[in-house]
């Protein structure tokens, strides 16, 4: 009985000594799966860790080369009057929010897909406020050219008022110059022309035959004019022939006047008077000629730069 029970007990050893082997090996297999699960573990999270830096480094390069561009084109505007002040305050709002997330060291995978969907969207709004400034800056340089354009016309205008009014002046002083020279010119009346013939006795007759006249005599009267000055007056008059040239005689002071009118004329003769105030007087002269030819003599007198008396006579 005790042998048996010895058998047993020898018999039994072995399978238990078996038994805690494959258990000591399944424990360690157990260990080494389980560390190795955890190596794989901890190399994916390194990796994703990893992969986060450097993802996250990415976004904030991109980041500040908006932000760059961003300050260069606030720089560049000349004159920033607030018409981009609602597009500048909703950039700012989007940095604000962006920089948060950058500037946060336990950022998650998620935080910076969030923060890359906000800089492509800050990207887009800085490529529009860049296209705002170069639209107002076209429209800038419109209104600067167009002001030009203005302040040119108006400096021309307010000079061609000024030449007007300065125009104005001058012909109003003119016009008022030539009613003074007007009203104090001479006027004539009862104009005469007589062609006459000197007989040998001396006496004169009239004759209307052209080979039979010796000289023609011109007499007018002198008007009174009270706001003529008395004084030496010089009466200018103009003889012209039928052959339309200018009569000039032996003796006479011919020569060229100018008249108020710009126009010159040549004249066959100049009278001095000395004319008195308010009072009237008679001027007579003769021309004489070798020989005269049938047809119309026309006379003009003019004086002061007016021509003030017209007359003709017409020869057989």
């Amino acid at each position: 009985m005790e042998q048996d029970q010895k058998k047993s007990n020898n018999s039994t050893l072995p399978i238990a000594l078996g038994v805690g082997l494959l258990l000591s090996l399944g424990f360690n297999a157990y260990q080494f799966i389980d560390n190795k699960n955890d190596q794989e573990t901890l190399n994916k999270s390194v990796k994703e860790l990893s992969a986060i830096s450097s993802e996250k480094s990415q976004l904030e390069f991109d980041y500040k080369n908006l932000q760059d561009e961003f300050e260069t084109l606030k720089s560049s505007i000349v004159d920033n009057d607030g018409l981009l002040a609602n597009k500048e305050h909703d950039i700012k709002i989007q940095q604000e929010e962006i920089n948060k997330i950058l500037n946060d060291a336990n950022a998650s995978k998620q935080d910076l897909a969030k923060a890359e969907s906000m800089i492509k969207n800050l990207k887009a709004e800085i490529s529009t406020y860049k296209s705002e400034i170069i639209r107002l800056e076209k429209e800038n340089a419109i209104l600067v050219k167009n002001n030009a354009l203005l302040t040119t016309e108006r400096d021309s205008i307010t000079t061609t008022l000024a030449n007007e009014r300065t125009e104005r002046i001058v012909e109003k002083q003119v016009a008022q110059q030539k009613e003074e020279e007007l009203s104090t010119t001479l006027s004539v009346s009862n104009h005469k022309i007589a062609p006459l013939k000197v007989r040998n006795n001396g006496k004169e007759v009239t004759k209307n035959k052209a080979n039979k006249v010796d000289k023609i005599r011109v007499s007018f009267d002198i008007d009174r004019n009270s706001r003529a000055v008395s004084g030496n007056k010089e009466i200018y008059v103009a003889i012209r022939k039928p052959n339309g040239q200018i009569g000039k005689f032996g003796g006479a002071e011919s020569g060229t006047l100018k008249l108020h009118s710009g126009d010159e004329v040549t004249y066959s003769d100049k009278v001095n008077i000395n004319y008195q105030n308010g009072a009237g007087q008679t001027v007579t002269f003769d021309w004489e000629d070798a020989s005269f030819e049938p047809g119309t003599y026309k006379i003009d007198i003019y004086q002061n730069g007016f021509k003030i008396s017209q007359a003709d006579v017409v020869l057989r």
